[in-house]
């Protein structure tokens, strides 16, 4: 067995695995810069939509919300959040909310106030 050789040779094998990386690494920036993903329209309150984890859910619950409050002022609700935020997590602020008893109620379900007013941006702005 000593005299035994494998047939794959360096160079090839590089060459093979760094054009894979590079492949990846391009996927990864196409994907992160939206390429691959839904389009949606620009909305000036992308910074506070981006908190929430699943867009499309939101949408259709923000639905519910605008329903009950069909006159909601999409730039109010973004200044008062905005504030009430400050640099906070999502789940930070959600936990104050249910702490301060800051609910609304939405076809039945009992949501932190933060949530809903989130909801609410997504659904007026997609």
């Amino acid at each position: 067995m000593s005299g035994w050789k494998t047939a794959i040779a360096r160079r090839p094998l590089l060459t093979g695995l760094l054009t894979a990386l590079g492949i990846a690494a391009a996927g990864g920036v196409a994907y992160e810069a939206g390429l691959f993903g839904p389009s949606r329209p620009r909305s000036p309150y992308d910074d506070l939509l981006a908190l929430l984890p699943d867009r499309a859910h939101a949408v259709e619950l923000g639905k519910a919300v605008l329903a009950d409050n069909p006159g909601l002022d999409a730039s109010a609700v973004a200044a008062t959040l905005h504030v009430r935020i400050a640099g906070r997590s999502l789940s930070d602020m959600l936990a104050a909310d249910i702490a301060e008893h800051a609910v609304a109620e939405v076809h039945g379900w009992v949501l932190p106030q933060t949530l809903a007013q989130l909801c609410a941006l997504a659904a007026k702005n997609r």
